[in-house]
């Protein structure tokens, strides 16, 4: 495989993506961690398979070879140029150099030209899934050898593919942690609020977590997806004023599109030049994820931006992916915690406007809670009234006379389980007397414990004042009649009773007692 290597390459030459692949190596978080035996474990493999001394698994720094495990060689890094493995990184099949003296790309190398010196080398690219070749699995000798086989180069690149499904494991079990650590913390602060403060909140804890410049919330404006207005942006730690921007050529465009979450790691300006906030805010870095409501349909975004390129891909997808569905309940409890107050203002009125008031006594408590024109009529604070007040202080509102048969009443109810209707008279805040009628039923547990005492009131005075007004005006008649000895009597001709009173009785010379019916009657005619 030497002879595909360019003749006048140099220790200097560099990958044409060498930013990006040093990237891909800090990704993985492993230069100058502590001996692993999974990676050790290979190392040694290897160097019993070919039966060689020396055995490394060498990532390629910016200046330096770092050795994650080493068989039979005491350094733990060298300088970048005097690595043969920077040579490795530049192809995509395996070196061989079987006599690295007779190697004029090699005779130099200060590790060559030591004394007992690296004779033998044959290294294996490590390629990350993305193509990245972050170093190499080698094998060394003091010694030359034969060229090897193809059997024996495709064992080698075998065993490199395993060293890299070692770091790819090594990489999830460090995500999944950073998940959990960010999904603890992201959620131990978001969950005691809600309301807007939920929103602010979380775009906070998601900027702190993330190490992001930027993150925010957007809703889509309009029934086209056209524009997007920010209901909460969190910049440099701070929450920071809304804004609205056309959807046109932007990513958050591409995020509504797709319908799926849309990352942006690096370079986002040269991908949407033309997107508006983008250049203001020296945004690198992009990444946001949709949510819909639940018929499909696009509501807005959850996303964060950064001044510098993404490094924590995977744990910013992860948790915004989340959150984006905790965004929707939120959004979907406010709503309907608006239609509720609607309804709530709605039959308010209505119940204002029928004079009905509603009240429901939490009896283990005894926090009696009260609809606003209950608590007007009695004189109560409608804001204590919607947090509950003693019975007691309810029932002092109520005629003196009438107190000790309403709580009777009351305790009847709670202990028989039996329908409560009572009617009796308050007096109202301005000094009115009205008369009311309770009607309500006692709810219980399972085991037959009184919970909850709910029930209405209506305002019964203009029927009680029409009752008093017509006893008044049959007394009034009745003295009339009494004062001009008229007698009244009553007969129905279907049933042939007859009724007399006694004013009637004595003018047929019958006393208060006499039983009459329709033969006394005639009985006493001429």
């Amino acid at each position: 495989m030497t002879d595909q290597l360019p003749q006048t390459m140099s220790t200097t030459s560099l990958p044409a993506n060498e930013t990006e692949r040093l990237a891909a190596l800090q990704r993985y978080q492993i230069l100058d961690t502590a001996p692993e035996a999974a990676f050790d474990r290979l190392t040694a493999l290897a160097a019993r398979l070919f039966d060689l001394p020396i055995a490394l698994i060498s990532l390629v720094d910016e200046s330096r070879a770092w050795f994650k495990s080493a068989i039979g060689f005491d350094a733990c890094e060298v300088p970048r140029e005097a690595t043969l493995c920077s040579f490795a990184v530049l192809m995509s099949e395996p070196l061989i150099v079987p006599d690295t003296r007779q190697d004029e790309r090699f005779a130099c190398n200060p590790l060559v030209q030591s004394d007992p010196g690296v004779r033998f080398y044959a290294g294996a690219p490590l390629v990350t899934p993305d193509g990245f070749k972050l170093g190499t699995l080698c094998l060394l000798d003091t010694e030359p050898h034969a060229h090897w086989s193809p059997k024996q180069q495709a064992t080698l690149v075998d065993l490199a593919a395993m060293v890299v499904d070692e770091l790819e494991l090594r990489l999830a079990a460090q995500q999944r942690a950073q998940v959990n650590a960010a999904l603890l913390a992201l959620t131990q602060g978001v969950a005691t609020v809600t309301g807007e403060a939920f929103f602010a909140t979380l775009v906070q804890h998601l900027a702190q977590v993330l190490d992001m410049d930027y993150a925010y919330i957007g809703l889509v404006e309009g029934d086209e997806p056209q524009r997007l207005r920010t209901i909460v942006t969190c910049a440099h730690g701070q929450l920071v004023d809304n804004l609205q921007y056309p959807l046109q050529e932007t990513p958050c465009w591409e995020v509504l599109a797709q319908r799926k979450v849309c990352c942006y790691p690096r370079q986002v300006q040269a991908q949407f030049p033309n997107a508006p906030l983008l250049q203001p805010l020296a945004v690198e870095s992009y990444v946001a994820v949709p949510f819909f409501d639940s018929s499909g349909t696009p509501l807005g975004l959850l996303g964060v931006m950064d001044g510098q390129p993404l490094k924590q891909v995977q744990l910013a997808v992860s948790l915004l992916t989340l959150f984006a569905e905790r965004v929707v309940t939120e959004l979907e409890r406010q709503q309907t915690e608006a239609a509720l107050r609607e309804a709530h203002v709605q039959l308010e009125a209505a119940l204002m406007a029928g004079a009905i008031y509603t009240w429901r006594w939490q009896i283990p408590e005894n926090r009696v809670f009260v609809n606003q024109a209950f608590a007007h009529l009695f004189g109560v604070d409608p804001v204590q009234a919607a947090d509950g007040l003693p019975l007691e202080r309810f029932v002092q509102a109520m005629h003196e006379e009438d107190r000790p048969r309403v709580v009777a009443a009351i305790h009847q109810a709670v202990e028989t389980g039996e329908a409560y209707v009572a009617e009796y008279r308050v007096h109202t805040a301005t000094g009115e007397q009205r008369w009311l009628v309770a009607r309500g039923r006692v709810e219980y547990d399972a085991a037959g414990t009184p919970l909850a005492f709910p029930g209405a009131l209506a305002d019964i005075t203009d029927r009680k004042q029409a009752e008093a007004a017509w006893r008044e005006s049959e007394k009034r008649l009745r003295l009339a009649l009494e004062s001009t000895a008229l007698g009244i009597w009553d007969f129905n001709p279907i049933t042939g009773s007859l009724q007399w009173d006694d004013q009637c009785k004595a003018a047929f010379g019958l006393s208060p007692a006499a039983a009459i019916d329709y033969a006394v009657f005639l009985a006493g005619l001429h």
